[in-house]
């Protein structure tokens, strides 16, 4: 029993890795992408409290979201300023007071 769990599991997992692949390979990511970690998770990471999503399209970042403080909006743009690509930032994110 323990062993068909064990084997459904792998099946599952490998299902996902493969899933992961056609999405990649479906939208023309290349390998070097899966080593950088991506924009959203640099802003979403200088933010200590809320939450801030990132929109990006043609070197411009477009950011919205909430968050507790004016520096950690100023953090978030700051973040996407310093990613490769990014010409331009819109800050769009709403402070929570």
């Amino acid at each position: 029993m323990k062993i068909r769990l064990v084997e459904k599991t792998v099946k599952i997992l490998l299902a996902g890795v493969l899933a992961t692949l056609l999405v990649t390979a479906l939208t023309g990511c290349t390998a070097a992408a899966f080593g950088k970690p991506s924009l959203a998770l640099e802003v979403q990471s200088a933010v200590s409290s809320g939450n801030v999503n990132v929109y990006l399209s043609d070197g411009v970042a477009i950011l919205t979201g909430r968050v507790a403080s004016s520096y950690d909006a100023l953090a978030a743009v700051r973040a996407a300023a310093r990613y490769e690509g990014v010409e331009r930032v819109i800050n769009n994110i709403y402070v929570i007071r």
